[in-house]
């Protein structure tokens, strides 16, 4: 499936935009007033965490004043009256200061287990709704990988990165295990042994990996991979690292690229092509993905109330396609895209900017933010 501008060019993402606009649009529409709700509730909190703990420094103050005040009394004209007294004063003192340091105590640890409960709640509900936008991946993001299998089972990461906005995803695959058989026809890896009935003499042997499954897996998006495979067994491991067109390749314990006779036995066109096949194996073989955390700098970015600025960072994307949409094509008003099915029958998809513009800006200033960013707060000046 091919995706071009009204004038046939390509887009620059080879994916269906409109839909992909629309389910940004959704995702504010959801995402927004939950955060402002959280925005409110966090002011809120803050103000009453304040207020508690003010609370506890009067009356620590307020008891400290106390106890001095009685222990200065002169006791040389009451006698051991005065002590009884002071003493009596002071016990009773101490009981009220502790009952009501404890009180405040209990309150402010029952605000903030509320508060932390009404967060976690929230942040189940954004990255729910926040889901369906990034798991098909960002525009212009940089995504890294990593899997593993334990348990029967085979597992994933994945870490999404544009600018300081970072999506951690758990990834499923649609299968168990994989074998090295399964991303190449053959591997067979060169291996010293010993033979001969008397000498034991040392000999390069080639070591067929077929059946090597995948252990662990790391790839950062650019050049660095790594892989570990076992045996079945699990007595013997091969690991893999590649950084570009420099491989370190280790059996067991021998660095076969260190060893000048292993080296000149091991095809590297083959490790390369295993690299390769393993990186799109996980990229194109997820069962299901879902979002766990969003962050911001170093800040989560739903404890921290950042989704706004994450969405920005994502209509920041968008607005480029937007722009050439609007110049390449032929009715104002319009973001429209061609759609080339594999047979050769190409479709139009498009929204009017008016309707994008009319949600977004139901949501308020954040919203109309959005649209400024987007740039479809301009289909009011194409009309004229």
């Amino acid at each position: 499936m091919k995706y071009t501008f009204q004038d046939s060019t390509d887009l620059p993402v080879q994916r269906d935009f409109i839909e992909d606009l629309k389910n940004f649009v959704d995702a504010c529409s959801k995402v927004l007033p939950v955060e402002k709700e959280a925005i409110e509730k966090n002011e809120l909190y803050r103000k009453s965490i304040y207020s508690l703990e003010k609370a506890l420094e009067e009356l620590d103050s307020s008891n400290g004043k106390v106890v001095e005040c009685v222990k200065s009394l002169d006791p040389d004209f009451a006698g051991h009256y005065l002590n009884d007294y002071k003493k009596s004063v002071l016990d009773a003192c101490d009981r009220a200061a502790h009952e009501g340091l404890e009180q405040v105590n209990l309150s402010l640890e029952k605000e903030r287990n509320d508060y932390n409960k009404f967060m976690n709640s929230v942040g189940s509900q954004v990255l729910s709704m926040l889901n369906p936008l990034f798991e098909g991946g960002i525009y212009g993001s940089h995504e890294s990988y990593s899997m593993e299998a334990e348990n029967g089972q085979l597992t994933g990461k994945k870490i999404s990165t544009l600018g300081s906005m970072q999506s951690f995803f758990e990834l499923g695959y649609n299968r168990s295990s994989v074998a090295i058989k399964d991303l190449i026809d053959t591997l067979f890896i060169p291996t010293w042994t010993r033979a001969g009935l008397i000498s034991k003499e040392k000999k390069i042997k080639m070591e067929d990996m077929s059946e090597y499954l995948l252990k662990s897996f790391e790839y950062d998006g650019n050049e660095h991979v790594e892989a570990s495979f076992n045996n079945k067994k699990a007595d013997h491991s091969l690991k893999i690292i590649s950084d570009g067109d420099e491989y370190s390749v280790v059996f067991d314990d021998t660095d076969i690229i260190a060893d000048p006779a292993l080296f000149k036995s091991i095809t590297l066109e083959e490790i390369d092509s295993l690299v390769k096949n393993l990186v799109e194996f996980a990229r194109s073989n997820i069962a299901s993905s879902k979002l766990v955390n969003l962050m911001s700098g170093d800040e989560n970015a739903i404890y921290s109330n950042e989704i706004f600025d994450c969405l920005k960072t994502v209509a920041e994307q968008y607005s480029d396609i937007i722009t050439q949409c609007r110049e390449r094509g032929y009715v104002k008003g319009e973001i429209t895209i061609k759609i080339e099915q594999e047979d050769g029958t190409r479709t139009e998809k498009y929204v009017d900017r008016s309707e994008i513009f009319n949600r977004l800006s139901e949501l308020g200033s954040e919203g109309l933010e959005i649209a400024g960013i987007l740039g479809v707060e301009s289909f009011k000046s194409d009309s004229h």
